[in-house]
């Protein structure tokens, strides 16, 4: 119920968002858990907040490939790129704890998205391997 009370205070905070907040709400109350990511809409930090305090309650639920995708969304919003490598990275150890037996496109594609993180901030030469 964490999760709710976090989109009711979303809600108060940000009525111009409500009808956004209220779809979650229902999607949420109904286990139609893969389908908040594509109602992704905010900016900047509420996002990452949104995962934080809503997404992480069903996270394991959905379909471990859309939950990557979503999460590299939220990496993307992350002003420092060390921060959204240590969030993409927590996410893979989420995954890997998860033991689900088709791990390896989730995890590729997060670690696809911290290379590209690594090389726009000159950390990793073009044509290099990343482990």
């Amino acid at each position: 119920m964490a999760a709710l009370q976090y989109l009711d205070s979303l809600r108060n905070a940000h009525p111009e968002l409500s009808d956004w907040h209220i779809t979650l709400s229902d999607l949420y109350q109904r286990k139609l858990w893969h389908q908040p990511h594509s109602q992704a809409r905010t900016a900047g930090d509420a996002l990452i907040q949104l995962y934080h305090n809503f997404i992480t309650d069903f996270e394991t639920k959905i379909n471990l490939l859309k939950l990557a995708h979503f999460c590299v969304i939220v990496s993307q919003r992350y002003s420092e790129k060390e921060a959204a490598i240590k969030y993409l990275e927590g996410v893979i150890q989420k995954l890997s704890n998860t033991r689900e037996s088709r791990l390896e496109e989730p995890v590729l594609y997060i670690k696809m998205q911290i290379g590209l993180f690594k090389l726009l901030s000159g950390e990793i030469k073009r044509n290099a391997r990343i482990s």
